[in-house]
């Protein structure tokens, strides 16, 4: 981040930090759909839920970019899929920690319908070839 903030390139290190996401995301799919619909995995992709919209909030402070534009017209529409997701969070063993900035909690509730997950594992698998795309 101070690399890309002293060449006056701000706007890479949210951009990394989208790839490194779209990447890891990527890889979950893929484990997902390797293994039938492994319900565990399911879960934590959706959990990324609050991630997703994290990384939008840091990419919009970089609009005046038109690759950042693009990327933020993709994630829009990860979002609106995301949106469908419902996630619940029993108030037994919920805690926030402000002073180390971290959720704790036990395991989540997460209701969504399977034509969700499958169109946002297409959009995801869909950013990454559109991220690692040679421009030319």
């Amino acid at each position: 981040d101070q690399f890309f903030k002293e060449t006056g390139n701000d706007n890479l290190a949210s951009i990394s930090l989208l790839g490194g996401w779209v990447e890891a995301m990527y890889i979950g799919v893929s484990i997902y759909e390797s293994e039938e619909g492994n319900k565990a995995m399911a879960d934590k992709l959706l959990q990324q839920k609050f991630t997703l919209n994290s990384i939008y909030s840091i990419l919009s402070n970089h609009q005046e970019s038109l690759r950042v534009t693009g990327y933020l017209l993709m994630m829009k529409r990860l979002r609106k899929e995301f949106d469908k997701v419902e996630i619940r969070y029993p108030v037994e063993g919920f805690s926030v920690d402000t002073t180390q900035k971290r959720i704790q909690t036990s395991v989540a509730q997460i209701h969504y319908e399977p034509e969700t997950l499958t169109e946002i594992n297409r959009i995801l698998v869909q950013m990454r070839e559109e991220l690692i795309r040679v421009k030319e």
